[in-house]
């Protein structure tokens, strides 16, 4: 028995008018209601955790240092930090550029004079940073960034992962245990891959979530697998086999076009525990004839990458983690009860939820309970972050300055603006600078989990005065609007120095100061009709199990089990118990599929791009929640338009052209898109590599919950790739560990290993892409 929100399987009609545009009154007005249906959320504490009172309030007491009457002296404290450059490895070349990348166990201090346990990327050699150090590129130079995976202690053991590790999903699972509602808590190491997102590299150097890898720690052969079932193929393939280890993966591209990109983990069933202790980074392209060589672009100390993301802290000042059952990572609550805080909470620890978890039996004869034991879908902070620092200070120069944003939240949409009501204007995406019509002065950038933006803002006139930068994605709840809606400040200094006026939108749409991007140019592939079209539809799912409704006491704080029920069939029932309104506990599943139903991550492969055209993407939104979605395998794709759906399903309005941010419907400029709720959102994509690779959700509690789909980009002749295969074959399937027999080394460790056996290894070299 289940409750499901679903699309309904529909004929669209084709498009019949022209487009409406972003900024006229029908699309403002579009727009704005979108946003207003979005399920802004305070963050814990006290929030709503997800949609319908799903998870539990963090008790105030337990942040005493950082409650709502104290969190104003950390704000406006700390200042801006300016991302540093990862270092060069020796091994660069000058035809290439290598980076030689550790994962390693860190403290970082994000808050107060606060100390946290993260885990953090170093330049072999140099010192960990959170957000990681930027990977500098260059366009038309290749690069190969070697990442090794160094989560183990001084004497070599392994580290068990600061966070609870839900093994009830389908996750890594290195033990091979994997079983229906295991609340055992994994110690073993840590399985890390690291995703260049946004780069369109080869399937073997991108990060694939099942190419995972462990330290190289003692005594894990024989007990753990050291790596995903997708690893070896992939290492074996790879055209720089020799240079991956045993606790290591490569990637390598030559980046085509000047973008602001990112990296970070993408391990499957725990990326979201793994982003959220550190591993993020910024990876940017300079140069070639894409990027801007005009003066009137800034540079330099007026180009500012900002990577923006949300935290709780708890009153020790380390980071909180929540989880369906207990709240919190590694804590146990014993503190008295505050009833004069505003939001009392009468319960303690896991008692928010009297729910059955996974395993247990229900009472209304529906069988066991399908709620997760640590997972939830997810996560909002209440401390807003940027660049690894809570609300920080930016001191400018009154001119113009290139800021470079990115969501990494794991959850948390921004409505990001400023305070004084002053436009800026938008002159990238995710992908890329702009072609010349996607350029456009607005008031306001909705960022989702995943996404980029480049804008131009100019600080000129506002000597002297401090500007900032909100957030309108927020709650109804007035204490916190001044919390998770405030960023980061501007500070405008008298000293103008080298700063200058920014060009205004018609010089940015008619002078040289932008170059024309690939979709501009003659001849581009990216203007063709597409050759093949790919539905993708978005489901949630409620549980199967558990009828839940609010707990009275605590408000909308706590969910518990609603019993004497008479079910009448998969859908309704009647409700006996008068206290409160009955519910299915909602957002449990998070899934894409067919108009058949959601499939999950392990089904097989539906979607068969064609290589080297241009492919539609309809995604199908007819749920009850947003969800960005990211399609790996492509520098570049375009979103042609959206169109708005009814309840029901049926058309509400047609042919809504995209945001600026988007490339107002002629720019191939993202690689995420936000798929609002009751849309249909259109995409173009082109690709032109083969092999195996996946589209998911960016909202990364639900990725890790199956909201992950492979698909499968055809070989130049129509068959298809033999990793494609591997993905839908009995490889897939987890095997118990043994010792390895063969494999790599760490660089710098000898190897007693004949050729032969490296040949094994390496027995083969291919070409990633030929430009």
């Amino acid at each position: 028995m289940k409750l499901t929100i679903a699309c309904l399987n529909l004929i669209f009609a084709p498009v019949t008018r022209g487009m409406i545009p972003f900024d006229s009154d029908e699309g403002k007005k579009a727009y704005d209601e979108m946003k207003a249906d979005f399920s802004g959320n305070c963050g814990q504490p006290p929030a709503v955790f997800g949609f319908g009172g799903l998870g539990a309030r963090v008790p105030e007491r337990f942040l005493e240092k950082f409650g709502p009457s104290s969190y104003g002296k950390y704000q406006w404290v700390k200042k801006l930090p300016i991302l540093e450059a990862m270092p060069k490895s020796p091994k660069s070349t000058p035809n290439k550029d290598v980076y030689e990348v550790e994962i390693v166990k860190a403290e970082a201090n994000m808050i107060g004079s606060y100390k946290q346990t993260v885990y953090a990327f170093q330049g072999k050699g140099d010192v960990p940073s959170v957000p990681g150090k930027t990977l500098e590129f260059e366009a038309d130079k290749d690069f190969e960034v070697i990442f090794t995976n160094k989560l183990v202690d001084d004497d070599g053991n392994w580290i068990e992962h600061f966070l609870r590790v839900d093994q009830d999903l389908h996750w890594a699972d290195p033990a091979c245990e994997h079983k229906k509602c295991n609340s055992d808590l994994y110690d073993g190491p840590i399985p890390i891959s690291i995703h260049m997102h946004g780069f369109n590299t080869s399937e073997e150097h991108e990060g694939h979530p099942d190419a995972w890898f462990l330290p190289d720690a003692k005594g894990i052969d024989g007990k753990y697998n050291r790596h995903g079932p997708m690893y070896d193929q992939f290492r074996q393939t790879s055209s720089v086999c020799e240079d991956w280890a045993i606790d290591s993966m490569v990637s390598i591209d030559t980046p085509r076009r000047a973008s602001t990109r990112w990296y970070h983990d993408h391990t499957v069933g725990i990326t979201r525990l793994n982003v959220f202790m550190g591993l993020v980074g910024f990876a940017i392209t300079r140069g070639g004839k894409y990027d801007s060589t005009s003066d009137r672009m800034p540079s330099g100390e007026f180009d500012v990458p900002l990577m923006i993301s949300d935290k709780t802290f708890g009153s020790d000042g380390e980071m909180l983690f929540y989880h369906w059952h207990d709240d919190l990572a590694v804590r146990n609550w014993t503190a008295p009860i505050n009833t004069n805080e505003p939001y009392p909470n009468p319960f303690s620890g896991g008692e928010n939820f009297q729910l059955p978890l996974c395993g247990e039996e229900t009472c209304n004869g529906l069988g066991p309970s399908d709620v997760p034991i640590y997972w939830s879908q997810n996560y909002f902070g209440i401390v807003q972050l940027v660049n690894g620092a809570a609300w920080p200070v930016h001191d400018v120069k009154p001119g113009c300055y290139r800021y470079r944003l990115l969501n990494a939240a794991l959850s948390r949409v921004y409505d990001l603006r400023l305070d004084n009501g002053m436009k800026f204007t938008i002159v990238g995406g995710d992908s890329g600078l702009s072609a010349k019509s996607g350029i456009h002065e607005v008031d306001s950038l909705v960022l989702s989990p995943g996404e980029r933006a480049e804008i131009l803002i100019d600080f000129t006139g506002y000597e002297g005065t401090s500007i900032i930068l909100k957030n309108d994605y927020i709650c109804n709840i007035q204490q916190y609007n001044n919390i998770i809606g405030r960023v980061m400040r501007f500070d405008v200094g008298n000293e103008y120095g080298d700063a200058q006026k920014c060009p205004t939108v018609n010089e940015l749409r008619t002078e040289d100061i932008l170059p024309l991007q690939p979709e501009e140019e003659p001849g581009s592939p990216y203007v063709s009709d597409p050759t093949k079209s790919h539905d993708v539809h978005i489901y949630v799912e409620n549980s199967k199990s558990v009828i839940a409704n609010f707990v009275p006491a605590a408000g909308l704080f706590g969910l518990q089990e609603v019993c004497g029920l008479d079910v009448i069939d998969d859908t309704s029932y009647d409700q006996n118990i008068p206290s409160a309104e009955a519910m299915r506990l909602m957002s449990l599943y998070f899934l894409m599929g067919t108009k058949e139903g959601g499939l999950a991550y392990t089904d097989p492969i539906n979607n068969y791009a064609e290589l080297k055209s241009v492919q539609e993407w309809i995604i199908i939104n007819n749920s009850n929640s947003d969800h960005p979605i990211h399609i790996h395998a492509l520098d570049n794709f375009r979103v042609v338009k959206r169109d708005i759906l009814y309840l029901d399903g049926s058309t509400k309005l047609a042919d809504l052209a995209p945001l600026p941010h988007e490339g107002s419907g002629s720019g191939w400029t993202k690689d995420t898109v936000f798929s609002y709720k009751q849309t249909i959102t259109y995409v173009h994509t082109y690709h032109d590599l083969p092999g195996s690779f996946i589209y998911h959700c960016h909202i990364l509690g639900h990725e890790d919950r199956d909201m992950m789909r492979p698909f499968c980009i055809l070989n130049a002749d129509g068959s298809i790739p033999d990793s494609c295969k591997l993905k839908d074959g009995a490889g897939m399937k987890c095997s118990k560990p043994k010792k390895e027999k063969m494999a790599l080394r760490p660089a710098g460790k000898k190897s007693s290993k004949s050729k032969k056996e490296k040949m094994a290894l390496c027995p083969k070299k291919r070409k990633t892409r030929n430009l």
